[in-house]
């Protein structure tokens, strides 16, 4: 019961360490970043000539799909950046 509360403008001036800053990365990690990064510049670079060669149909379709295939990608970068310490400073 002797243990302060701290107000939240004092813990936002002084924020205390959390447990997932410590963490370091594994190999299995750096495989994921890396695979990760190749794959994601690959669509990017590759996405003119596939809507080149496709239809105008075609086009309309694949774009929608990808829209709904970032969906979850923009909802975990979302919930990392909550998580991170320093996200927005």
């Amino acid at each position: 019961m002797g243990a302060k509360r701290r107000s939240r403008i004092e813990s936002a001036r002084n924020p205390e360490p959390c447990e997932h800053t410590r963490a370091q990365l594994r190999l299995a990690d750096y495989f994921a970043l890396a695979f990760g990064t190749m794959v994601g510049a690959g669509w990017l670079v590759l996405m003119d000539d596939w809507l080149g060669r496709s239809g105008r149909s075609a086009r309309f379709w694949d774009l929608l799909s990808g829209e709904f295939l970032l969906l979850p990608v923009g909802y975990v970068y979302g919930q990392w950046v909550q998580r991170l310490p320093d996200a927005g400073r």
